[in-house]
């Protein structure tokens, strides 16, 4: 009886070692696992916030793009604009020449004829 009941002890008493060792290994992993959900929230957090900047850099990138295509188109009207008034002036210039050719032609005639 007296064994039996040492017996008893002894297996409880590794029963309760081996509780005891399965609640620490189970705490310990519980730990970790606590710590590894903080990292990939930390993680999470961080690549959202660094999707949000290049989203934003985008977004300011392409606002910048537009402001250059639209310069570059008022340039390129500008420049059309400026094309067409120094043909105009050409044009004027040479008919003044042709005008002034004509007078003196003419005023070379009539002083001929005097």
């Amino acid at each position: 009886w007296l064994r039996q009941r040492d017996k008893v002890k002894g297996i409880y008493r590794d029963a309760t070692d081996h509780a005891s060792d399965a609640r620490n290994t189970i705490k310990n992993n519980s730990d970790h696992l606590d710590q590894l959900a903080r990292r990939i929230e930390l993680l999470y957090s961080a690549e959202v916030d660094r999707h949000r900047e290049i989203a934003s850099i985008k977004s300011l990138a392409e606002a910048l793009h537009r402001q250059v295509q639209a310069r570059s188109a008022r340039y390129q009207q500008f420049e059309a604009g400026l094309a067409e008034d120094l043909k105009g002036s050409e044009y004027e210039r040479g008919l003044h020449v042709q005008v002034m050719q004509e007078y003196m032609l003419e005023m070379g005639r009539l002083g001929g004829q005097s």
